[in-house]
């Protein structure tokens, strides 16, 4: 599960680098950054959780930092120069922000299923 998660997201990414050639170095950076910006959103949940720093003081910065994925999920829908098609990935993209909202708040939080 966790595999896959990780490869869908970095995948995710890869494909609007590579599809986007013709835009400028910071303007490719931010259409093509949604994966990789959920898998760091939760990896500082886990790594928060990991080193025994979880409060529920943290959930507020938590839920902020989970809204850098869709500001490039979003600016990627106007700035993509490719098939319109591809903006289905987002989809994913966006639910596995979702998962990364509610397992990685539930690290930072410590709290449990």
């Amino acid at each position: 599960m966790l595999c896959g998660y990780v490869s869908f997201c970095a995948l995710a990414s890869i494909v609007y680098w590579r599809t986007n050639r013709s835009l400028n170095f910071i303007k490719r950076l931010i259409v093509s950054a949604h994966g990789i910006l959920v898998l760091l959103v939760f990896g500082l949940a886990f790594s928060i959780s990991h080193l025994k720093l979880s409060s529920f003081d943290h959930m507020q910065w938590y839920t902020v930092l989970c809204g850098v994925p869709l500001i490039s999920v979003v600016y990627s829908l106007y700035a993509h120069r490719g098939t319109k098609l591809l903006h289905l990935i987002h989809i994913g993209v966006i639910l596995a922000l979702l998962w990364a909202l509610v397992i990685g708040g539930m690290y930072i939080t410590g709290d449990s299923l």
